[in-house]
């Protein structure tokens, strides 16, 4: 990690997008690509919708 804000959101760290995977209890993986001020809320629906 560097000391240059410039160079940290060239790599990806402390970018705006966070990469998640979500883990089902049935071992379905679903990938979701989120802004850091989506709220968790808006996150778990969109997994709702998904899943029916």
């Amino acid at each position: 990690m560097s000391c240059n804000p410039e160079e940290d959101t060239k790599h990806g760290v402390g970018g705006a997008h966070i990469n998640l995977k979500v883990k089902g209890h049935d071992g379905k993986e679903v990938f979701f690509r989120i802004k850091r001020s989506t709220q968790l809320k808006k996150l778990m629906n969109a997994y709702d919708f998904r899943e029916l």
